[in-house]
């Protein structure tokens, strides 16, 4: 089983200067100009290559955009089965905020590949928090981001896995595209289980890539029934905290999403955040993994370095 999956989120000012003067240039290519075929599909074939063999089917470890859809078009091209399920059920920035790292879940071998031809061989690694720092670590000197592929045993991954995540997906889009515009809320808040946590315009949004992720903030002001009240949403890649009037109201492991009526999608922040129509905030619940002790640990607002107490999305009141 081969999981392909991107690393990265850009680099700070200070390490695109410290690249500059190591290497007497400029980076040649950011992590957002990189030519697709040089992330996880190079990563893929060099795996296959140490391996000896092709993988008998894929998996994606999480729902992100990006990574969810990489690993759906690698099974397509190379016309191999994709595992309906993944090990979040939702995005995460980190590969230690995944349920192969809440059961210690054997690696194989894992392979990174760089747009400059560098080819890393993970052979062995402590954990998957190794991982990640060392992988972050070669996003950074390479621009922002690489290339990532790893293999497992079925028998290691199936008890870390969120059945079903991959057919849940494709039926809340089937739904969204067949909804009527003014439908098309209450369609997701239904599928989803979610509720309407504000609804307002951006006023400021605020980005700092660095070490491989992508940081900043969004400020609302509110409309409607919100009309008076302020809305803050920080993000570390995926959005993880949320302030009404200055209090932490919304957090992980649940999921914030920024929604975008006009489009019917959600709000990527690699995009530009659109400041001249409505939006709204709407917290989704999480898998129960994410509300026990130890999934707190690993996902709610302590993992993230804030110290208030986690309220799941539904005990809120507006």
């Amino acid at each position: 089983m081969f999981s392909p999956g991107d690393l990265g989120g850009g680099v700070s000012v200070e390490e695109e200067e410290r690249f500059e003067r190591v290497y007497k240039g400029k980076i040649p290519i950011k992590w957002d100009k990189w030519p697709y075929e040089k992330w996880s599909p190079a990563s893929v074939k060099e795996l296959a290559r140490f391996l000896g063999r092709e993988p008998d089917v894929y998996l994606a470890t999480e729902l992100g955009p990006g990574a969810f859809m990489g690993v759906i078009e690698q099974a397509a091209k190379d016309g191999k089965p994709l595992i309906d399920g993944d090990t979040v059920g939702r995005a995460v920035p980190d590969a230690t905020m995944t349920r192969l790292f809440l059961k210690n879940t054997k690696m194989l071998v894992g392979v990174s590949t760089s747009h400059f031809g560098d080819i890393i061989i993970w052979k062995h690694v402590a954990d998957l928090r190794r991982l990640e720092d060392m992988g972050r670590a070669f996003a950074t000197v390479s621009g922002g981001g690489v290339g990532m592929a790893t293999a497992y045993e079925w028998k290691d991954v199936k008890n870390a896995l969120v059945p079903n995540s991959v057919t849940r997906s494709i039926d809340l889009g089937k739904k969204i595209r067949e909804s009527k515009d003014n439908d098309t809320l209450d369609t997701i808040l239904k599928e989803t289980n979610g509720r309407v946590l504000f609804k307002g315009r951006v006023t400021e949004a605020k980005n700092d890539s660095k070490h491989g992720h992508l940081y900043g903030d969004y400020f609302l002001d509110g409309l409607g029934d919100y009309s008076g009240h302020k809305f803050r949403i920080w993000f570390k890649n995926e959005n993880h905290v949320g302030w009404k009037d200055g209090n932490p109201c919304v957090s992980s492991p649940d999921t914030i999403t920024l929604y975008d009526p006009a489009v019917k999608q959600g709000i990527w922040n690699w995009d530009k955040i659109p400041q001249d129509h409505d939006l709204y905030v709407l917290g989704i619940p999480c898998h129960p993994t994410w509300r026990t002790k130890r999934g707190l640990e690993v996902l709610g607002p302590s993992a993230f370095g804030f110290d208030f107490q986690y309220n799941p999305v539904e005990s809120l009141t507006n």
